[in-house]
């Protein structure tokens, strides 16, 4: 009911909202509803959608082979810098996987792991039907 959604609220009256709540602001015309989403510190016109990528590599790196990294990929934005970047993606997930590496272990490979980054996410990322929560 509308107790599971009420939020605190800071010594300023501002809601302390969740990832996913509804703001007050209204979204850009088309979005997925008439408000805001609130998502990781930012109202977005859409929610969101959940990728996760399965990645191969080598034993030596992970020992079963490979490993699956989630990345909320947002699209569709009236401000298109809050539009996910697959070129940071690749980047995030070389830094998560290989910390101790100046760089990714094999040449070429950001450029094959942008790309499979882009085939990975689902057309239409980013729309969201009404009332409807991703994870």
């Amino acid at each position: 009911g509308d107790l599971d959604r009420m939020r605190p609220l800071d010594c300023y009256g501002v809601p302390q909202y969740a990832d996913g709540d509804c703001t007050m602001s209204p979204s850009a015309p088309g979005s997925c509803c008439d408000r805001k989403h609130y998502w990781e510190g930012e109202e977005l016109d859409n929610m969101p959608a959940r990728v996760v990528l399965h990645i191969t590599c080598p034993v030596r790196y992970h020992p079963s082979g490979s490993c699956d990294v989630t990345v909320w990929w947002k699209s569709n934005e009236s401000d298109p810098a809050r539009n996910t970047n697959a070129y940071t993606v690749s980047q995030e997930v070389i830094a998560t996987l290989w910390p101790d590496e100046a760089e990714c272990p094999w040449p070429g490979w950001e450029v094959q792991l942008n790309d499979y980054v882009l085939r990975s996410v689902p057309t239409g990322a980013g729309e969201c039907a009404r009332g409807r929560w991703l994870r």
